[in-house]
């Protein structure tokens, strides 16, 4: 607990502990919104990952007589196919722009 300090009348006075109260919930609110920050973020882009990944469903599906879930589950197993190829069985000496 605060102490609480008196004033010339032998009152206490409340304005020291109101006022620690006060910084002590605006740090704790610095601390929320930073941590926040990291899991706003994360939606963020999983959102836009999410919208590029339609965008890219849409395009094939239109040029295409597959659905849209079709499409959508090709373009993920293409990017998936994309990420997993080594680098090193591209070409020699390939890797170094990938680390």
């Amino acid at each position: 607990m605060l102490p609480r300090f008196r004033n010339e009348s032998g009152l206490a006075d409340q304005t020291h502990s109101a006022r620690g109260n006060c910084r002590f919930c605006g740090y704790a609110l610095l601390l929320m919104v930073w941590q926040a920050a990291q899991i706003l973020l994360l939606v963020f882009l999983s959102l836009l990952l999410a919208h590029l990944l339609r965008i890219m469903a849409n395009f094939i599906s239109r040029h295409t007589p597959l659905s849209v879930a079709w499409s959508l589950t090709l373009v993920v197993l293409l990017l998936i196919g994309i990420f997993s190829i080594d680098p090193d069985g591209l070409r020699p000496g390939y890797r170094r722009w990938f680390l």
